[in-house]
């Protein structure tokens, strides 16, 4: 099959869905597909680039594609004309966006190329839950709504069951099939990583945002550190200055500065290296879709604690704790009760290596992904 994807950042950015839409699309290119990705251009990157077998096609912007809402308007009209012009020169057999989060103008154009189009839907977040001001969150809850209602895709891939529903309510008689994000856990195998940190470890993966509540994380760290003292935290993310200045003063006032550390963005197999060392995850958040970090902290046999929101409550199958609402003390509680107890953090994270042996891996994922490309195709 020749697909192009559709997706407004790409490699080398590695948030959840351009990680995901890599490792499921050099596996396609590696079964000897044709794959393609229509994307933004990034700084510092050349306008065509082969990677891993997949041919990018970067788009430039009169807009940087790192200032969010800008960019999110630009690639919606820029990459329409784009994926113009490359439909022209190149026979397709099925396009494919990206939806994280904006829909695109994709179908329109590969149906007047007589081409389908599908697409994969991480969330349908609302905005206002992001922290963005009303106004705005109204706009893009009525944009992205709007689009997904009137855009005419041939079927969707959603993330999560939770997911599907969320799109259903939006799309009545298209076909939606989910496929969760996953991990490689031969590849964090061949790391060859044992040991654990010396001392009690929790890490968080993830950006600063306001559904992310890293603020809550700190909140439960005061209260854990009153009876494991020794605690170390490991923050690993960045975010907008707006959002990571109250979780710093936050620090500050709470007195955590030996027990919280803040390492800032890393990625790759130094990220893995940290995740296969620390002896639980925690995710405070109040939205999500089908966490990356979940998967990854499985395959590296780490037991979970996070929010019941989402599709968490999918990933999360006798692999760690879930927490409902704003709960300080249950967080805390369930914290605790793995710190304390070495031989239960060791079943739990051995059950959820299984969900990832078989469910949750990026070799399980891109055939469902080829199977409903393929699907699609026979219709």
């Amino acid at each position: 099959m020749k697909i192009c994807f559709i997706a407004k950042i790409f490699y080398p950015f590695v948030g959840g869905s351009e990680i995901a839409l890599l490792e499921i699309a050099k596996r396609l290119a590696k079964r000897g597909h044709d794959i393609h990705v229509l994307t933004s251009l990034l700084p510092n990157r050349k306008n065509f680039e082969n990677i891993d077998g997949i041919k990018i096609h970067r788009v430039k912007m009169p807009v940087s594609t790192l200032r969010k809402a800008a960019s999110r308007s630009a690639f919606l009209f820029f990459s329409a004309l784009a994926l113009k012009n490359l439909l022209r020169k190149i026979k397709f057999d099925l396009v494919h966006d990206n939806i994280s989060p904006n829909p695109s103008f994709a179908p329109i154009i590969a149906h007047n190329f007589n081409i389908p189009c599908t697409a994969t839907v991480y969330d349908i977040p609302k905005w206002e839950k992001l922290g963005y001001p009303l106004w705005i969150s109204f706009i893009n809850n009525y944009q992205i709504n709007s689009f997904l209602k009137l855009m005419p895709y041939d079927g969707f891939i959603a993330i999560s069951e939770y997911t599907k529903k969320e799109l259903r309510k939006l799309v009545k008689n298209k076909k939606i099939i989910v496929a969760y994000n996953g991990a490689d856990y031969d590849e964090i195998d061949k790391l060859g990583i044992r040991e654990k940190f010396n001392k009690p470890t929790i890490i968080y993966i993830g950006r600063f945002s306001l559904n992310k509540r890293v603020d809550w994380l700190l909140y439960i760290t005061q209260e854990l550190v009153k009876d494991v003292p020794n605690l170390q935290v490991l923050i690993v993310g960045d975010g907008p200055k707006n959002f990571k200045e109250p979780i710093i003063k936050l620090w500050e006032k709470l007195k955590l500065k030996k027990t919280v550390k803040f390492l800032g963005e890393i990625v790759g197999k130094k990220k893995i290296k940290l995740l296969r060392k620390s002896w639980i995850l925690v995710l405070p958040s109040t939205t999500e879709g089908s966490p990356l970090a979940i998967a990854e902290a499985m395959a590296c046999r780490i037991p979970v604690v996070a929010s019941n929101v989402g599709g968490i409550s999918e990933m999360i199958i006798k692999s760690g704790y879930l927490v409902n609402g704003y709960n300080i003390k249950d967080f805390t509680n369930k914290i605790k009760k793995l710190l304390i107890n070495r031989n239960l953090r060791i079943k739990i994270g051995d059950a959820g290596r299984r969900l990832v042996e078989t469910k949750l891996n990026w070799n399980k994922i891109a055939s469902e992904y080829e199977d409903f490309f393929e699907d699609t195709l026979q219709k």
